[in-house]
Protein backbone atom coordinates (compact mmCIF):
# COMPACT_ATOMS: atom_id res chain seq x y z
CA UNK A 1 0.00 0.00 0.00
CA UNK A 2 1.04 3.55 -0.60
CA UNK A 3 1.81 5.47 2.56
CA UNK A 4 -1.75 6.81 2.57
CA UNK A 5 -4.81 5.48 0.76
CA UNK A 6 -7.53 8.01 -0.06
CA UNK A 7 -10.94 6.53 -0.89
CA UNK A 8 -14.31 8.04 -1.74
CA UNK A 9 -17.48 6.01 -1.60
CA UNK A 10 -20.22 7.80 -3.46
CA UNK A 11 -23.81 7.00 -4.23
CA UNK A 12 -27.37 8.02 -3.61
CA UNK A 13 -29.20 8.44 -0.32
CA UNK A 14 -30.59 5.12 0.92
CA UNK A 15 -27.77 2.96 -0.52
CA UNK A 16 -25.87 2.55 2.76
CA UNK A 17 -22.90 4.68 1.70
CA UNK A 18 -22.22 5.98 5.21
CA UNK A 19 -22.37 2.48 6.71
CA UNK A 20 -19.96 1.30 3.96
CA UNK A 21 -17.46 4.04 4.93
CA UNK A 22 -17.76 3.38 8.67
CA UNK A 23 -17.28 -0.37 8.26
CA UNK A 24 -14.28 0.15 5.98
CA UNK A 25 -12.56 2.55 8.40
CA UNK A 26 -13.29 0.37 11.45
CA UNK A 27 -11.91 -2.78 9.78
CA UNK A 28 -8.72 -0.90 8.84
CA UNK A 29 -8.29 0.26 12.45
CA UNK A 30 -8.71 -3.34 13.64
CA UNK A 31 -5.81 -4.22 11.32
CA UNK A 32 -3.63 -1.57 13.07
CA UNK A 33 -4.00 1.18 10.49
CA UNK A 34 -5.00 4.73 11.22
CA UNK A 35 -8.28 5.58 9.54
CA UNK A 36 -10.69 8.48 9.30
CA UNK A 37 -14.12 8.75 7.76
CA UNK A 38 -15.97 11.94 6.87
CA UNK A 39 -19.52 11.80 5.57
CA UNK A 40 -21.38 14.30 3.43
CA UNK A 41 -24.86 14.34 2.01
CA UNK A 42 -27.29 16.73 0.43
CA UNK A 43 -30.43 18.08 2.01
CA UNK A 44 -32.60 15.41 0.40
CA UNK A 45 -33.58 12.54 2.69
CA UNK A 46 -33.45 10.00 -0.15
CA UNK A 47 -32.12 10.34 -3.65
CA UNK A 48 -29.41 12.97 -3.22
CA UNK A 49 -25.67 12.30 -3.51
CA UNK A 50 -24.13 10.82 -0.37
CA UNK A 51 -20.40 10.36 0.12
CA UNK A 52 -17.97 8.91 2.61
CA UNK A 53 -14.33 9.98 2.44
CA UNK A 54 -12.06 7.38 4.01
CA UNK A 55 -8.35 7.85 4.64
CA UNK A 56 -6.28 4.80 5.63
CA UNK A 57 -2.64 5.15 6.61
CA UNK A 58 0.12 3.68 8.75
CA UNK A 59 1.05 7.28 9.56
CA UNK A 60 -0.87 9.87 11.54
CA UNK A 61 -3.67 11.35 9.43
CA UNK A 62 -3.31 15.11 9.41
CA UNK A 63 -6.28 15.89 7.16
CA UNK A 64 -9.42 13.71 6.99
CA UNK A 65 -10.48 14.98 3.56
CA UNK A 66 -9.59 13.28 0.28
CA UNK A 67 -7.24 15.50 -1.73
CA UNK A 68 -5.54 12.89 -3.92
CA UNK A 69 -8.13 10.26 -4.85
CA UNK A 70 -6.62 6.78 -5.08
CA UNK A 71 -9.83 4.80 -5.19
CA UNK A 72 -13.44 5.66 -6.00
CA UNK A 73 -16.36 3.35 -5.29
CA UNK A 74 -19.36 4.66 -7.25
CA UNK A 75 -22.70 3.03 -6.47
CA UNK A 76 -24.80 5.43 -8.58
CA UNK A 77 -24.42 7.64 -11.65
CA UNK A 78 -24.90 10.88 -9.65
CA UNK A 79 -22.26 9.65 -7.18
CA UNK A 80 -19.88 8.92 -10.04
CA UNK A 81 -20.58 12.21 -11.79
CA UNK A 82 -19.93 14.11 -8.57
CA UNK A 83 -16.31 12.87 -8.61
CA UNK A 84 -15.33 13.00 -12.28
CA UNK A 85 -13.04 15.98 -11.67
CA UNK A 86 -11.05 13.97 -9.07
CA UNK A 87 -10.30 10.97 -11.32
CA UNK A 88 -6.69 10.87 -12.50
CA UNK A 89 -4.85 8.36 -14.66
CA UNK A 90 -3.71 6.39 -11.57
CA UNK A 91 -7.14 6.39 -9.86
CA UNK A 92 -8.87 3.02 -9.55
CA UNK A 93 -12.63 3.32 -10.02
CA UNK A 94 -14.99 0.56 -8.97
CA UNK A 95 -18.48 1.25 -10.28
CA UNK A 96 -21.79 -0.57 -10.07
CA UNK A 97 -22.35 -2.01 -13.53
CA UNK A 98 -26.11 -1.44 -13.46
CA UNK A 99 -26.28 1.97 -11.77
CA UNK A 100 -23.35 3.65 -13.55
CA UNK A 101 -23.56 3.71 -17.34
CA UNK A 102 -21.50 6.72 -18.40
CA UNK A 103 -17.82 6.68 -17.48
CA UNK A 104 -14.86 8.84 -18.48
CA UNK A 105 -11.82 7.49 -20.27
CA UNK A 106 -9.44 8.22 -17.41
CA UNK A 107 -8.24 6.04 -14.56
CA UNK A 108 -8.71 2.29 -14.29
CA UNK A 109 -12.42 1.44 -14.29
CA UNK A 110 -13.58 -1.91 -12.93
CA UNK A 111 -17.28 -2.85 -13.02
CA UNK A 112 -18.79 -4.42 -9.90
CA UNK A 113 -22.02 -6.42 -10.19
CA UNK A 114 -23.28 -5.51 -6.72
CA UNK A 115 -26.84 -4.48 -7.58
CA UNK A 116 -27.21 -7.27 -10.14
CA UNK A 117 -26.10 -9.94 -7.67
CA UNK A 118 -28.28 -8.68 -4.82
CA UNK A 119 -31.44 -8.30 -6.89
CA UNK A 120 -30.99 -11.77 -8.42
CA UNK A 121 -30.19 -13.48 -5.12
CA UNK A 122 -32.11 -11.49 -2.50
CA UNK A 123 -34.80 -9.77 -4.61
CA UNK A 124 -33.57 -6.44 -3.22
CA UNK A 125 -30.62 -4.16 -3.81
CA UNK A 126 -30.34 -3.28 -0.11
CA UNK A 127 -27.13 -5.22 0.66
CA UNK A 128 -25.36 -4.03 -2.53
CA UNK A 129 -23.17 -1.76 -0.39
CA UNK A 130 -21.91 -4.81 1.51
CA UNK A 131 -21.29 -6.76 -1.70
CA UNK A 132 -19.26 -3.75 -2.83
CA UNK A 133 -17.38 -3.67 0.48
CA UNK A 134 -16.55 -7.36 0.13
CA UNK A 135 -15.29 -6.73 -3.40
CA UNK A 136 -13.12 -3.88 -2.11
CA UNK A 137 -11.79 -6.15 0.66
CA UNK A 138 -10.62 -8.58 -2.02
CA UNK A 139 -8.81 -5.76 -3.78
CA UNK A 140 -7.27 -4.42 -0.54
CA UNK A 141 -6.33 -7.78 0.97
CA UNK A 142 -3.23 -6.37 2.66
CA UNK A 143 -5.39 -3.82 4.54
CA UNK A 144 -8.78 -5.48 4.98
CA UNK A 145 -9.59 -8.91 6.29
CA UNK A 146 -12.95 -10.49 5.65
CA UNK A 147 -13.09 -11.76 9.24
CA UNK A 148 -12.62 -8.20 10.56
CA UNK A 149 -15.38 -6.91 8.31
CA UNK A 150 -17.70 -9.60 9.64
CA UNK A 151 -16.74 -8.52 13.16
CA UNK A 152 -17.60 -4.89 12.38
CA UNK A 153 -20.98 -6.00 11.00
CA UNK A 154 -21.67 -7.82 14.27
CA UNK A 155 -20.69 -4.76 16.32
CA UNK A 156 -23.22 -2.66 14.37
CA UNK A 157 -25.91 -5.38 14.67
CA UNK A 158 -25.90 -5.82 10.90
CA UNK A 159 -24.68 -9.42 10.76
CA UNK A 160 -27.83 -11.05 9.43
CA UNK A 161 -27.67 -13.88 6.91
CA UNK A 162 -28.36 -11.69 3.85
CA UNK A 163 -25.74 -9.07 4.76
CA UNK A 164 -23.07 -11.65 5.53
CA UNK A 165 -23.79 -13.51 2.29
CA UNK A 166 -23.58 -10.25 0.29
CA UNK A 167 -20.24 -9.35 1.93
CA UNK A 168 -18.71 -12.79 1.34
CA UNK A 169 -20.09 -12.98 -2.22
CA UNK A 170 -18.52 -9.63 -3.07
CA UNK A 171 -15.17 -10.86 -1.77
CA UNK A 172 -15.49 -14.09 -3.75
CA UNK A 173 -16.50 -12.12 -6.85
CA UNK A 174 -13.21 -10.23 -6.72
CA UNK A 175 -11.30 -13.47 -6.16
CA UNK A 176 -12.93 -15.01 -9.25
CA UNK A 177 -11.97 -12.11 -11.48
CA UNK A 178 -14.38 -9.46 -10.35
CA UNK A 179 -17.40 -10.30 -12.41
CA UNK A 180 -20.49 -11.95 -10.99
CA UNK A 181 -21.68 -14.80 -13.19
CA UNK A 182 -25.34 -15.61 -12.53
CA UNK A 183 -24.67 -19.14 -13.83
CA UNK A 184 -22.07 -19.93 -11.17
Amino acid sequence: MNKTLEIKISGTGGQGILVFGELLAKAAVLKDYNASVISSYGSQVKGGVVEAQVIISKDFITCPFVSNLNLLCALSQPGYDNNINLIKEETVVFYDDIAVKKIVNLGKHIPVSATRYCVENFKTSLPANLFFLGFLAGFLKDILELSLLKETLKEKNLANEMNLKALVSGYESFEKGGFYDKNQ
